[in-house]
């Protein structure tokens, strides 16, 4: 949300499932004291944060909307986006970017219908390419390919539930009739983009984090 509203979007829906209460809860009771280094006095009545300028979820958010969602992510997001006609930008991913997918601009000029970032992944694995009679013809590193994946940032026109069916997921049917149309598009970026899906991606940040080496606080910069 921080690196959304950096390009200047503020108006966030979340659509929630298991245990969307804890993040109700942590909006609810949030305190720019647990986020941030502080300063206490007069006995702990008094608190003051040490960042100048850091009230993050007041410069963060202008409209919050929680909605408890039990549903397949493309039938979630037809329900959140169903108030606006105008472009908007479905994330479904825990990973951290630097590129500026909140940008619009390149999408608004093209015919295309939906847009996402297409990466290469952060996870260490080879490809292997092998034939009908198991011999193998290929293997090497996936950063040493062309091989990539869905980055999981959007920028979709409310056009998009047109091609859409109940009980169907974004980026299955609905995008394989807007492949048949050319009405999608992918935005190709080499440059930092991790996961955060396992224990070892979280450690993998931490370490980052300790080091100093955070390029994902595009916010910071």
């Amino acid at each position: 949300m921080k690196y959304y509203a950096h390009y200047g979007h503020h108006e966030f829906i979340l659509c929630l499932g298991y245990r969307g209460d804890l993040i109700k809860e942590f909006f609810l009771s949030y305190n720019e004291c647990m986020s941030n280094d502080f300063q206490m006095s007069h006995g702990g009545k008094k608190h003051r944060a040490l960042q100048p300028g850091h009230r993050q979820l007041e410069n963060l958010l202008r409209r919050y909307r929680a909605e408890r969602q039990h549903r397949p992510a493309a039938e979630g997001g037809r329900a959140a986006a169903s108030a606006t006609t105008r472009c908007f930008l479905p994330t479904t991913a825990m990973g951290c970017p630097t590129f500026r997918s909140a940008s619009t601009s390149t999408f608004k000029g093209r015919q295309a219908v939906a847009s996402f970032v297409s990466v290469r992944p952060s996870q260490s694995f080879h490809r292997v390419d092998v034939d009908d009679d198991g011999y193998v013809h290929d293997i090497r590193h996936v950063h040493e390919t062309d091989f990539r994946i869905n980055g999981g940032f959007f920028v979709l026109r409310h056009a998009i539930f047109d091609y859409m069916r109940d009980g169907e997921e974004l980026v299955e049917e609905p995008f394989r009739r807007l492949i048949a149309e050319r009405r999608l598009i992918a935005h190709r970026y080499d440059g930092f983009w991790a996961a955060m899906d396992t224990f070892k991606d979280k450690t993998n940040f931490d370490n980052l984090h300790a080091r100093g080496d955070t390029p994902w606080t595009v916010w910071k910069k």
